[in-house]
């Protein structure tokens, strides 16, 4: 629509033009602020008649990623098959090792767990998959692998939290 057609319209068209062109010298040019304290946008700098954008420093926050040290294990001294052929059992069911040696327990079926103790209590010396809340019931899959590195003489004995009333059982002798 031409606004110059309609008088009241052109009229009213001016008025509002001229309000906004009298107002605005009053209001403020300044950069909303986002969450972070910074400008959301760049303000509007009026230097001899020309707008131009003035940018605004911000800060860049860098984070700093440190790498959570992982423990090299030795190869392992003995490793033991956990599910083999499908049953409820660990082998080899006893094995013997010295201190320092690495056991490495490698799942051949799913639905499985290592866990120290005597069924059905742990005594969270060692746990699948982690070593990290014993009695927590973590199963892992076909696949997994957990290794756990003995480092004092003593009989060892561990179950499957699952299967452990079944018989799954297992020891491991650290001789000194």
């Amino acid at each position: 629509m031409n606004p110059w057609r309609k008088p009241v319209a052109g009229a009213a068209f001016v008025l509002v033009s001229l309000l906004i062109i009298a107002i605005l010298p009053f209001t403020s040019l300044a950069a909303p602020q986002a969450l972070s304290g910074t400008p959301s946008f760049l303000p509007l700098v009026v230097k001899n008649g020309l707008q131009t954008a003035t940018p605004t420093p911000t800060a860049t926050v860098t984070p700093t990623i440190t790498p959570t040290p992982t423990q090299t294990l030795p190869a392992p001294a003995a490793v033991v098959t956990v599910g083999a052929g499908g049953l409820h059992v660990y082998s080899a069911k006893t094995i013997t090792i010295t201190v320092g040696d690495v056991v490495q327990w490698t799942w051949a079926a799913s639905f499985h767990t290592v866990t120290s103790g005597t069924f059905p209590n742990s005594d969270n010396q060692f746990c699948s998959p982690d070593n990290l809340d014993c009695p927590g019931v973590h199963t892992s899959d076909a696949g997994a692998i957990y290794e756990h590195q003995f480092g004092s003489a003593g009989t060892f004995t561990y179950f499957c939290e699952i299967h452990g009333g079944e018989g799954m059982t297992g020891t491991v002798v650290v001789l000194p």
